[in-house]
């Protein structure tokens, strides 16, 4: 039980990560989201 709580955890951060990320992308521009090798999924 306790390690589903901590995928649970790591599935959250990651989201949480995610947003900002994308926040900063908006913030910064289009272009640099085209930069951006996460966003790349080639």
């Amino acid at each position: 039980m306790a390690q589903r709580n901590a995928m649970r955890d790591g599935m959250m951060k990651m989201q949480q990560g995610m947003m900002t990320h994308m926040m900063e992308h908006m913030a910064e521009g289009k272009d640099s989201m085209v930069m951006c090798p996460m966003m790349r999924h080639k």
